[in-house]
């Protein structure tokens, strides 16, 4: 989240942020203080952790809830341990002997399904801040990280989604696939699965360096999207849209969701 040329808000909901301990998520934290950067999705313990983010922009107070899906069991904040806000998801095999036979290993036979305590208390959560914004934001770490595989969007997410719409979201924005994936919408509600890779060096396996940014109009509610690409070290704006082949999947996909697009400059549009 910018405000103008900087980085204004930043989650720290994610499965990395605690790769090396508290002492260096409060490292983190304490660089983000000192740069004028605020946080959310992470802290000292469950309650700080979950704590959502409260903006004022132009009027309008636009709220954040950051957390994530994907994490080590350590790395989730508890009442006695800092972490990030982890919502668990349990991890089924359906299988029907026949396909098991016919496909042997297929990958739709995997499915999640998010913890009941842990949904409740985000709803808690969410009820809370419904009540204190004009507009409600999920930012959510979910789904597979590794290549192809990020190109799914998987059950539970969509199931998820739906259900943090269900409860008050204005709008999702997701993260997690190192590759941008569809948006969606729901009950008119705009989800963006994943925003792709940002600044992410180095370059890992045959996973695109290709982001996407979402603006969002509050007053006239609409989105206006951009893509970057990160070649060579320098991050860069893509233009010839038409001939890139991440951005027309993801506008292919989404128009199958029930997203319209019209082109601007350098971009697409989408309505609420």
């Amino acid at each position: 989240m910018c405000i103008r040329d900087r980085i204004g808000y930043v989650s720290l909901a994610n499965n990395h942020v605690m790769d090396f301990g508290f002492a260096c998520l409060e490292e983190t934290i304490n660089y983000l203080k000192e740069n004028g950067i605020s946080w959310f999705g992470a802290g000292r313990n469950i309650k700080d952790a979950k704590k959502p983010l409260i903006v004022d922009v132009n009027g309008f107070k636009v709220g954040f809830i950051g957390f994530s899906t994907v994490f080590t069991p350590d790395a989730r904040a508890t009442e006695q341990k800092a972490g990030i806000y982890g919502v668990r998801v349990k991890t089924t095999v359906d299988i029907d002997p026949k396909i098991a036979v016919e496909e042997p290993a297929a990958p739709y036979m995997i499915n999640g399904i998010v913890l009941q305590e842990d949904i409740e208390e985000l709803t808690s959560t969410m009820n809370i801040l419904r009540n204190k914004v004009d507009v409600l934001i999920p930012y959510v770490h979910w789904g597979v990280g590794l290549y192809p595989y990020g190109e799914i969007v998987l059950d539970y997410v969509i199931r998820l989604s739906h259900d943090l719409i269900d409860r008050g979201a204005d709008f999702i924005v997701g993260t997690h696939s190192h590759i941008v994936q569809e948006a969606a919408k729901y009950k008119d509600r705009v989800i963006f699965y994943s925003l792709g890779n940002f600044l992410f060096y180095p370059h890992m396996y045959d996973m695109s360096n290709i982001g996407m940014i979402v603006c969002y109009n509050i007053k006239e509610k609409f989105f206006d999207l951009y893509f970057l690409s990160l070649e060579y070290d320098e991050l860069r704006l893509l233009k010839d849209l038409e001939n890139v082949y991440e951005v027309m999947r993801f506008i292919t996909k989404s128009r199958r969701n029930g997203v319209d697009f019209t082109k601007i400059k350098y971009g697409f549009r989408v309505s609420t």
